[in-house]
C-alpha cells in the first residue's frame, strides 16, 4: 500500500511563479552621468514605471535637465532614509516601481554622521563629533549592509549609484570597487554580492563611420580589466554604450519565464512579494526617528536599520 505524498510546506513555491525585483548598482566617477542614467527609469509619461529618487546629493538636477519625470525625496540625515524606507515598506511600493538610491556612498557617510552624533550625545568615553572610533566604523559597516539588504527585500526595483574606490591586488595591479568603506574592500564586495547587476561606467571615445571621434558613456556588465562588474541574468553582454534603464530592464525581462533568478540572503524573507515575514528591526542608536508620511496608517510596520 503506497503512502500519500507529504503536503508541501507553504515556503516551497514553483520557480515559474517566482517574481523577483531587480537590484542593480552603477559605479562611476563623479560627473559620468549616474544620476542622469537613473532618472531614465521613470517612464510615467509613456504609462510606464514611476521612479522615486532618494537623493543625498544636489546632482539630481542633472536628471531633471535631461527630462526625467521622477519624484525626489531629499535625504539629509540617516533618519530621513529610515523614514523613506518605512514609507515604501508600508504601501509606497504600490505607487512606485523603481527606488533610486543616489548615492549609497553618501548614505554610508550619513550613517557615520549619525554614529558620531549618538556617541557624543550618549557621553561615550573618547567620543568625538569628527573623529570616529573603531566601534563607529564597525557599526557603520554593518548598518550600511543592513540598509542595502532591507531595500533589496522590498517589492520594488532598486538602483544604487556609487563612486568608485581604487584598490591594488597582491601584484600591485589596480582595480575598482564601489566606494564603501570597510575591510579593505570587503564591505564593497559584500554589497556587490547583494546585487543582480553591477555596472561600471566609464567614458570612451569611439570612431563613427566617418572616422570622427565621439564620446560615449559605456557601462561594463562583465569585469573588464580593473573594472569589476557582474550580470547575474547573463543577458546584458560585456557592455552597453549610452544605456537607459528601460533598455536594461527590457533585456532583463525578455524571456524572463525561462530564466528564473534566485538570490536568498540568510535571515531575510525569501519571497519579495510578501511583507508578512519581515523581521522587526530596531536600532536605538538611530536618532530622531522620523514620523511616517500622513498617508501611512498608524498601525503600519516601522523598521530601523
Amino acid at each position: 500500500m503506497s503512502e500519500s505524498p507529504a503536503e508541501l510546506p507553504d515556503d516551497i513555491i514553483s520557480l515559474e511563479s517566482w517574481d523577483e525585483s531587480i537590484n542593480m548598482m552603477i559605479v562611476a566617477e563623479s560627473g559620468w552621468g549616474k544620476t542622469r542614467l537613473a532618472g531614465t527609469a521613470d517612464q510615467r509619461k509613456k504609462n510606464g514605471p514611476k521612479a522615486l529618487f532618494l537623493a543625498t546629493e544636489r546632482g539630481t538636477i542633472s536628471a531633471a535637465r535631461a527630462g526625467s519625470t521622477a519624484d525626489m525625496w531629499q535625504i539629509k540625515k540617516w533618519s530621513d532614509l529610515t523614514k523613506a524606507f518605512n514609507y515604501l515598506n508600508n504601501g509606497g511600493c504600490r505607487e512606485y516601481q523603481w527606488c533610486l538610491l543616489d548615492s549609497v556612498t553618501e548614505m554610508q557617510k550619513l550613517s557615520m554622521d549619525n554614529a558620531l552624533y549618538v556617541g557624543v550625545m550618549a557621553g561615550k568615553k573618547g567620543a568625538d563629533a569628527d573623529v570616529p572610533q573603531i566601534q563607529d566604523h564597525l557599526k557603520v559597516q554593518q548598518q550600511t549592509l543592513n540598509m542595502i539588504r532591507r531595500f533589496n527585500d522590498l517589492p520594488i526595483n532598486c538602483l544604487y549609484t556609487a563612486l568608485p574606490l581604487r584598490l591594488d591586488d597582491e601584484n600591485s595591479n589596480p582595480y575598482f570597487l564601489p566606494a564603501l568603506d570597510g575591510k579593505q574592500g570587503g564591505i564593497a564586495q559584500q554589497a556587490m554580492g547583494y546585487m543582480h547587476v553591477v555596472g561600471h561606467g566609464i567614458k570612451r571615445n569611439i570612431k563613427q563611420g566617418d572616422d570622427k571621434q565621439v564620446m560615449v558613456r559605456r557601462v561594463y556588465f562583465q569585469t573588464a580589466g580593473p573594472y569589476r562588474a557582474k550580470d547575474r541574468y547573463g543577458v546584458l553582454g560585456n557592455f552597453i554604450d549610452n544605456p537607459t534603464i528601460p533598455q536594461i530592464e527590457e533585456l532583463i525581462n525578455k524571456d524572463k519565464a525561462s530564466r528564473p533568478i534566485i538570490e536568498i540572503h540568510e535571515g531575510l524573507p525569501q519571497n519579495k512579494k510578501s511583507d508578512e515575514s519581515k523581521p522587526d528591526i530596531h536600532d536605538a542608536n538611530v536618532v530622531e526617528p522620523a514620523a511616517l508620511p500622513a498617508a501611512t496608517a498608524a498601525g503600519d510596520q516601522t523598521e530601523e536599520f
